[in-house]
């Protein structure tokens, strides 16, 4: 099928194939900041199943 194809679809397909990439990476973005939002917020952690602690007193 080489050269059967006319240039404006051929941009056509290049330009929804970045803007569903960049979809993909936004979102992936979105989620995790929610994620980490949420657990900050609780101070649970889901994926070890138990609270957040945080030493005050250590230095950095």
């Amino acid at each position: 099928m080489t050269g059967k194809i006319s240039v404006l679809d051929l941009n056509d397909a290049q330009k929804s194939k970045d803007e569903a990439k960049l979809k993909h990476i936004t979102e992936l973005y979105k989620y995790w900041n929610y994620y980490y939002n949420i657990r900050s917020v609780t101070l649970y952690d889901f994926l070890n199943h138990r609270e957040l602690e945080i030493d005050l007193g250590k230095n950095n």
